[in-house]
């Protein structure tokens, strides 16, 4: 499966609900996206990925929460590529944290989103089962932007300061990591 690019009219569309969680044709499109994930990058590059984003109009996604990614929080714990059928969220706080974005729909371009820091979720298993429990930090984050593609929203959607999108080797070299040393408390070096 071709990963669809911003610009395609399916990714601005709200996606259909899915009538039959554990029918065949949810399977395939399961298996679809799936192939999609591994064909560009598997879990080394693809934090999820939403049924969207394959050009199929229906509410699932697939995410992960790396090991590198799951550091403390309420859900701390590393988390294998996940199938979330027909979600729900809700946030548990009015509070918000910026962080770093990017999109496979999106290819090369990252930007600063916030998002809610801890949300109440619920989903559909695969096997038709409801599925319930809280995320924060990361995990909230990857939620959220994955449930956003359900909705045809991308996280350019979001931006509040057009100065904290750019390409991701740049924002990388010249704003994540000058700030890092700054937190740090190192300087960075003058010219």
């Amino acid at each position: 499966m071709n990963i669809i690019r911003a610009g395609h009219p399916t990714l601005r569309q709200v996606a259909t609900t899915v009538s039959s969680p554990t029918s065949d044709a949810t399977s395939d499109i399961i298996a679809k996206i799936f192939a999609a994930i591994d064909a560009s990058g598997g879990e080394d590059k693809v934090a999820g990925l939403a049924a969207p984003q394959i050009d199929i109009s229906q509410r699932i996604f697939i995410y992960q929460i790396p090991a590198k990614r799951a550091l403390g929080g309420v859900d701390n714990a590393p988390k294998p590529f996940t199938v979330v059928i027909n979600p729900e969220y809700t946030p548990t706080t009015n509070a918000k944290v910026l962080g770093w974005e990017g999109c496979i729909s999106l290819p090369g371009l990252v930007g600063e989103i916030a998002r809610f820091q801890t949300i109440e979720y619920k989903y559909t298993s695969p096997e038709g089962k409801i599925i319930t429990g809280t995320a924060d930090g990361f995990h909230a984050r990857v939620f959220q932007h994955e449930y956003d593609h359900l909705d045809g929203k991308l996280w350019i959607d979001r931006i509040t300061d057009p100065t904290r999108v750019g390409y991701t080797e740049e924002v990388t070299e010249y704003v994540i990591k000058p700030e890092m040393e700054l937190a740090r408390g190192v300087e960075p070096p003058t010219c």
